[in-house]
């Protein structure tokens, strides 16, 4: 899918020359298309619109029943913005499906998963997300070596908030033995990590570094996405800083949210 983005309620739109660049967006994407599907892969369906972006996508993925949105981190406005655009920023604010935001290529089958948590809610449900994706067929690789490492790491930081636990060690040595147990004997190696920083993002940059993850994975706070939309959250710090493919996973919906999509 793409989304010619329309200005505001009072920019200026060419009506006349919409469908012109709707045709030439149409004709790139079939183009990026042919390059990327190898080995008989086809695209479903290729949906070429203009509107809000964000909106947009969220729309189109709803519709088709979408487990997955895939997203760039799309173009910084100014120099010293982070790495995450307004589009994609505002996709996994108010997205009800994970996203996977490709900030670097990501190898079909990843050896090393960061799973970032503080042990809420979200990062539980985050934390099954990914559990279930590797047993289903994430990790599997042809190749004989060690198995695929999942690294569950807690962030003891002394700057953000929440406060931390009171015990991060105890209960990050519980949450691997959940895992385990989910996942089973020699599928996936499970490794837990404490670290202190004074940012969360911090201490998921360096550990993600150090660790050579291939995917970090994250939740995001937030019951609703008007909740999602006008607070800041560590997730979206670390989308806009990380240099890796990162997995953003909403919260469960909430009776209110009127069930999944």
């Amino acid at each position: 899918m793409h989304c010619l983005k329309r200005p505001g309620p009072f920019g200026w739109w060419d009506e006349e020359g919409e469908t012109a660049r709707l045709a030439d967006a149409e004709a790139m994407l079939h183009e990026q298309i042919d390059r990327a599907c190898g080995g008989g892969w086809k695209a479903a369906t290729v949906v070429v619109t203009s509107g809000r972006p964000a909106t947009e996508i969220n729309g189109r993925a709803s519709a088709v029943g979408a487990d997955l949105i895939v997203v760039g981190p799309g173009r910084r406005r100014f120099r010293s913005a982070t790495r995450l655009g307004s589009t994609a920023d505002r996709v996994i604010r108010t997205s009800r499906v994970p996203c996977l935001l490709a900030h670097a290529p990501l190898e079909a089958a990843p050896r090393v998963v960061l799973l970032a948590t503080d042990f809420s809610p979200s990062a539980r449900h985050a934390r099954d997300v990914i559990v279930a994706w590797l047993t289903g067929g994430l990790s599997q690789t042809d190749r004989g070596d060690d198995p695929p490492r999942l690294v569950v790491l807690c962030v003891n930081a002394y700057a953000d908030r929440p406060t931390p636990p009171r015990s991060p060690g105890r209960l990050l040595e519980a949450e691997v033995a959940r895992i385990g147990e989910r996942i089973g004997p020699g599928q996936v190696a499970v490794e837990p990590v404490l670290y202190s920083a004074s940012l969360v993002v911090d201490g998921v940059q360096k550990v993600a570094e150090k660790e050579s993850a291939d995917l970090v994975v994250v939740g995001t706070h937030g019951y609703n996405p008007l909740s999602r939309m006008l607070v800041g959250s560590v997730a979206t710090a670390i989308a806009g800083s990380l240099d890796r493919p990162l997995l953003v996973v909403p919260p469960e919906p909430q009776p209110e949210d009127g069930g999944s999509t």
